[in-house]
């Protein structure tokens, strides 16, 4: 199974609307800074190790961190808001405390992330036609994915992703199928994307209040994901009150990277 999340925009037109400009170049806007990348998440897991393992063991955290446990949804961004049942984490350090529990329990999971970040304004600034960067980073996903299939000889996976509108998640499952039986993506391993395609793919949308744990997963650590993005493409260097409770999650990110490619976070273009 596959859980994917993400932070920041799926399109151009804002940015390009928002962005300053000199001569052909684009550069990175002061203000929101969420639409110049875009970091996708995908939690990797068998069915099996998700429903004996994964389900109990975050239930059980949930049960000894809130006061109303399984029910709660984690979402990082209702923690930071402290609402919708984290109205007792109104401070950064209590945060911290229960981003370390958390990580610590994830840590012991039998789970592994395949993590992507496209730099939108170098995409602007480098091709005169750049790839939509939902789609570009699904095709990188589906090649990497190529190499986990034939490894553990895979013959069936699920993508569950968080829904929008019915309309925009429409376009996304056909964005996946286009991808699989017709990438356009030549940047990778083309090989591995052959692999991919031999797996029988079903791709499945899911609201966040159906309280999905592989998505609340997913969604605790997209944030943190894709402020190491930030500086990286950016060098911003984060003065977030919450930036110990990010690297705790970034951290435990990078000890659950899947395969065999170098790195523990793909970012593309590569500087």
């Amino acid at each position: 199974m596959a859980f994917l999340d993400e932070s920041g925009s799926h399109e151009y037109k804002t940015l390009r609307e928002r962005t300053k400009k000199v001569g052909n170049r684009y550069f990175v806007p002061l203000e929101g800074s969420n639409l110049s990348s875009l970091t996708l998440i995908f939690v990797l897991v068998k069915l099996s190790d998700y429903i004996n393992k994964v389900i109990p063991s975050i239930i059980q955290w949930k049960y000894k961190t809130f006061k109303y446990g399984e029910s709660v949804i984690l979402h990082f961004a209702d923690m930071k808001s402290h609402k919708n049942g984290f109205e007792k984490i109104d401070t950064p350090e209590k945060l911290e405390h229960v981003v370390s529990s958390f990580a610590e329990v994830i840590s012991k999971l039998p789970i592994e992330f395949i993590v992507l970040s496209i730099d939108k304004v170098e995409m602007l600034n480098k091709y005169s036609r750049p790839a939509h960067p939902y789609l570009f980073a699904s095709e990188i996903f589906l090649q990497r994915m190529g190499y986990i299939v034939e490894q553990h000889k895979i013959p069936k996976i699920r993508v569950l992703f968080e829904s929008r509108n019915k309309g925009a998640d429409t376009i996304l499952k056909k964005r996946w199928v286009e991808s699989i039986k017709n990438p356009s993506n030549k940047n990778y391993n083309i090989e591995d994307l052959k692999k991919a395609q031999k797996a029988e793919w079903h791709f499945h949308r899911a609201s966040k209040q159906k309280n999905i744990i592989g998505l609340q997963i997913a969604d605790m650590f997209a944030t943190a994901l894709a402020r190491k993005s930030e500086e990286y493409f950016y060098n911003k260097v984060s003065r977030s009150p919450f930036k110990k409770s990010l690297d705790i999650l970034y951290k435990c990110a990078t000890g659950k990277i899947a395969n065999k490619y170098e790195g523990n976070h793909v970012f593309f273009p590569k500087k």
